[in-house]
């Protein structure tokens, strides 16, 4: 007796091709999960949006995060939720005669507020612009010289944590919101950093 191989037709050999781009596919598509799984616990993964969480789920959370900074950092911190006082609105404000251009405030605000290192993007722009105009198209965020230079000013250009803040409106995720003491706060669990 002759052994045969089945005869595959064109539909099955393309449903097969198919099947195996779609499973390669799916496989490529899951490999950045795997990273992201690798540096986060599930509990941070599966964290809900800050609001959300019951007082319970925000102890357990501020419990995580106090253990994180003591195995990562050998600090204890204490993390609380306080919450806006009554009758009181926080505002924003810089003076600019004493900012000279070098950027530490760039950095300390990357630093804060949980910005991605790799593209070293922060909330702060800082315009270096020539002396006797507020004409900002006129202004040069890419400076790299030694400041301050002669003849020029820098503005920093950051959040002003505004009475109605754009930002909280057009977070396509709601991990933006402004307290009643006027503070915008961002959930960086959420946060998938769009601006």
């Amino acid at each position: 007796m002759k052994d045969t191989l089945p005869i595959l037709s064109r539909r099955t050999a393309v449903k097969g091709a198919c099947a195996t781009l779609g499973a390669a596919a799916f496989v490529g598509a899951m490999a950045p999960m795997k990273k992201v799984l690798e540096e986060i616990s599930p509990e941070e993964f599966w964290q809900q949006h800050y609001q959300e969480l019951s007082e319970t789920d925000k102890l357990a959370v501020f419990a995580r995060l106090e253990q994180e900074a003591r195995d990562e950092y050998g600090a204890e911190v204490t993390i609380t939720d306080d919450r806006p006082i009554p009758g009181t609105k926080f505002v924003y404000g810089v003076n600019l005669s004493l900012c000279n251009g070098n950027g530490k405030c760039m950095e300390a605000c990357h630093l804060e507020n949980n910005h991605d290192r790799a593209t070293n993007q922060s909330y702060i722009r800082i315009l270096e612009m020539p002396k006797g105009t507020m004409d900002m198209g006129k202004g040069n965020t890419t400076y790299m010289h030694a400041v301050p230079a002669e003849g020029m000013f820098y503005l920093p250009v950051q959040c002003q944590q505004c009475d109605n803040p754009p930002c909280v409106d057009a977070c396509p995720v709601v991990a933006t919101w402004k307290e009643e003491d006027g503070i915008v706060v961002v959930d960086y669990n959420w946060c998938i950093g769009c601006r």
